[in-house]
């Protein structure tokens, strides 16, 4: 199993998540995905997150916490991980760090726009 932390996520070239945009938009658009609503658990003013989804080969989790008072623990107030399984044998392939990879995404989503709404020079 592979397990990448914000370190490894950060070292990821830029180019990669713009392109993992690019395909997720395609997979989008016809509809090879089911992505359930996610799951809300709320505990004592707390949050946990659940959010499933697949397609193709792979199905992932994103589990995030919400804990307003976690700064009290030395702790920020989000934090998460995503899992990719095999969708055919439910094999866990990778853990990722699930704070980080949602920025690197936000960030790839920015660029893939700049891309398509700047026009040639």
């Amino acid at each position: 199993m592979i397990y990448l932390n914000k370190t490894d996520i950060a070292s990821v070239d830029r180019g990669v998540f713009q392109q993992a945009v690019s395909d997720a938009y395609r997979i989008m658009h016809r509809k090879e995905y089911n992505m359930p609503d996610r799951v809300h658990v709320e505990n004592e003013g707390n949050t946990l997150l659940l959010m499933p989804c697949s397609s193709g080969r792979f199905f992932l989790t994103k589990l995030v916490s919400v804990f307003p008072d976690a700064s009290a623990y030395g702790q920020p107030a989000v934090n998460g991980v995503v899992t990719l399984c095999d969708n055919r044998s439910g094999q866990p392939l990778a853990i990722l760090d699930g704070a980080d990879l949602p920025a690197q995404r936000t960030g790839a989503v920015g660029g893939r726009a700049v891309r398509h709404l700047t026009p040639e020079t």
